[in-house]
């Protein structure tokens, strides 16, 4: 694997579809058009077996109400698309797009050995910014590591960009992981996840 010049690298995935890869200063590769996010646990769980059909209708009401609302269509119709509900896959992949960076922000520190990985949260919102970046995971970090990289996101998350994710051409909010990996060598991430939507 090759490494990018300077001080990072970075991969930008959107589960379980790539969307970017490749350094911090190149240019965006083409966004993978097949998007399907989990749904939330209480869609999923709600959605199984013979459900599913009719939460695939359920999704198809969401997306003709005015205006549409795209969070529980996109539940429903991910709960429904891994029912098996084919026609619930096509409509997500035809009208739902994800989001993708422009800039992320930009994090740095040095582990006290090999990895250290830290996980933020954020409310990426309809007009490409970040909001409420929280820590929600670290490992093989040390806390005043973990303190400095949550009062660095503090501050970068007002300069990070992002299309947003979008139904039919409009833009709706979703959160995203940001995912760091941060070693002695290189500054390897972020990795941004798109997880289940806000309501």
């Amino acid at each position: 694997m090759s490494r990018c010049p300077a001080r990072s690298s970075l991969a930008l995935i959107v589960v379980p579809a790539v969307i970017l890869a490749g350094c911090a200063s190149a240019p965006p590769a083409p966004v993978a058009q097949a998007w399907r996010p989990a749904p939330s646990k209480a869609i999923a769980d709600r959605c199984t077996g013979d459900a599913a059909a009719g939460c695939y209708q359920e999704g198809l009401a969401a997306l003709s109400a005015r205006p549409p609302q795209a969070v529980l269509a996109q539940n429903l119709l991910s709960a429904a698309c891994t029912g098996e509900i084919q026609n619930a896959c096509e409509v997500l992949d035809t009208r739902f797009h994800p989001p993708s960076a422009v800039r992320v922000p930009a994090i740095t520190g040095e582990p006290p050995a090999g990895n250290a990985v830290v996980e933020f949260s954020c409310r990426l919102n309809t007009d490409g910014t970040l909001s409420g970046c929280e820590r929600t995971r670290s490992a093989n970090s040390t806390r005043s590591l973990d303190d400095s990289v949550a009062r660095q996101m503090a501050t970068a998350q007002a300069g990070g960009r992002f299309h947003p994710a979008t139904l039919d051409g409009a833009a709706y909010v979703t959160e995203v992981r940001l995912v760091y990996v941060l070693s002695s060598q290189s500054i390897a991430g972020p990795t941004v996840f798109a997880g289940n939507l806000r309501r």
